[in-house]
């Protein structure tokens, strides 16, 4: 199974879905522990694959989002700032 990711708004309030594309050639059935699927018993037919809906399928990872305050600047007052480096191109402080 080949899983995505995605970017959710801070002011999302609903239900999150988790997109899943099988990558495989077999079919995959999310299955609680006691269903029956009828699976065939020949040997020469492709088994599916059983995937237990208890076990994980996605992660959730929650990642702050800082505040700043912004100041936007001209490029003549960019150039204007002292810099360490001075005019020098790359290579020029010889680090």
């Amino acid at each position: 199974m080949e899983q995505r990711c995605g970017v959710i708004d801070s002011g999302y309030r609903d239900e999150i879905f988790v997109p899943i594309t099988n990558t495989t050639d077999k079919e995959i059935y999310i299955t609680k522990k006691d269903v029956f699927l009828p699976i065939p018993q020949d040997d020469w037919i492709e088994k599916p694959i059983l995937y237990p809906y208890e076990k994980a399928i996605a992660q959730l990872l929650l990642i702050p989002v800082p505040t700043a305050e912004v100041e936007e600047y001209t490029y003549e007052e960019l150039k204007a700032i002292p810099s360490k480096r001075g005019v020098g191109a790359l290579g020029s402080s010889e680090k």
